[in-house]
């Protein structure tokens, strides 16, 4: 990647940071701090590569298109390891001491969206409907394995190389459940791959000075099948009686015939010690998690 950052501005970046984490107490895996017009996530984690590659490509199809949500724009993005500056690579080990700094566009001025729920139905929507790039497979872009509410912890234990492949997981956790309560197979053959919003906290999205949605955060951005992203406007829809469940009265997708198996399945993956799907503490129970969904 060629930097749009003169050296000495990535020093200072770097420098700013370092004063800012000092004053912090959270985890120095993963921080953000404000630097005049830049936004700056950084931490020792790669995962930040996937995020860049995936705002990146959003950026470009925002910029081409006048209805489209604003996305901020990403400006630069490299490690730093003990005054050393360097460019982005195919080198992310998690095990060193490098910091990696992605730096955006900070949206000055913006305010919540509370209440803009048609306003952000439509940047969802509008996300959605953002082709896929060529050679792009489920996971984010870049190669990072998937994020949804549907796996433990948000992020899908494995990388799936196919839509089958991930039919496949699901699946298996159906036959997981208890015999009496077993729900359906899914099936997500015909399913366009599509990108989620896997996370629709209201803290995700902004208005600018403008009055336009803002599309923010983009860890949780992923390449799906589309019941993936029916399942989390559902899912938001219960968990915040407010914000989620009128956004989805705005989008009003239809609800997947996979959702009740999937469901259940998540309830599954959130009591297991591995999201693999290996063996279960106690199946018993789900008999009876079944009939409240």
């Amino acid at each position: 990647m060629e930097s749009t950052l003169f050296t000495s501005e990535r020093l200072e970046i770097v420098q700013h940071c370092c004063m800012e984490e000092m004053k912090s107490s959270v985890t120095p895996a993963r921080l953000c701090t404000v630097m005049g017009k830049y936004f700056i996530k950084y931490g020792f984690c790669s995962y930040l590569r996937f995020q860049y590659h995936t705002q990146k490509y959003i950026y470009r199809m925002s910029a081409e298109d006048p209805e489209a949500p604003h996305v901020p724009q990403p400006v630069d993005f490299f490690k730093a390891s003990k005054g050393e500056i360097e460019d982005m690579d195919d080198d992310f080990s998690e095990h060193d001491d490098r910091r990696w700094y992605f730096v955006m566009e900070n949206i000055e001025g913006a305010s919540p969206a509370d209440t803009s729920y048609e306003g952000v139905a439509k940047a969802i929507q509008w996300l959605r409907d953002v082709p896929i790039p060529p050679g792009a497979g489920i996971g984010d872009l870049g190669g990072g394995y998937a994020h949804n509410r549907f796996f433990k912890d948000y992020d899908a234990p494995l990388r799936f190389e196919s839509i089958d492949a991930l039919e496949r997981y699901v699946n298996k956790g159906v036959d997981h459940t208890h015999p009496y309560s077993r729900p359906s197979k899914v099936s997500f053959a015909g399913e366009k791959l599509v990108f989620t919003q896997s996370d629709m906290a209201r803290s995700n999205f902004l208005l600018d000075k403008s009055g336009k949605v803002c599309l923010i955060d983009f860890e949780m951005v992923s390449i799906l099948p589309e019941s993936f992203a029916q399942f989390t406007v559902r899912a938001m829809s219960f968990q915040d009686k407010e914000f989620g469940k009128n956004v989805a009265a705005c989008l009003n997708w239809p609800i997947s015939p996979n959702y009740r198996s999937m469901a259940i399945v998540s309830g599954i993956l959130l009591m297991m010690g591995s999201a693999k799907l290996g063996k279960l503490f106690n199946t018993e129970w789900l008999y009876l998690f079944a009939h409240f969904v």
